[in-house]
């Protein structure tokens, strides 16, 4: 026989923001500048041959 479950069971999901405290986020602030730098070099390697980029945004680098 099989046995069902008469009824829905949840648990309470703890607080993210007891987490996240400033020496935690100083702790990350290396690796989040280095991805993010990395996300910016990328997206210009890719969009440097759009027209659209190079109309807009590579002809105001000095």
């Amino acid at each position: 026989m099989v046995s069902y479950i008469s009824s829905i069971t949840s648990k309470t999901v703890p607080r993210l923001t007891s987490k996240i405290t400033l020496p935690v986020v100083k702790s990350y602030l290396p690796n989040y500048l280095l991805w993010g730098g990395a996300w910016v070099f990328g997206v210009g390697t890719f969009t440097e041959g759009w027209p659209l980029f190079q109309e807009t945004f590579y002809k105001n680098i000095p």
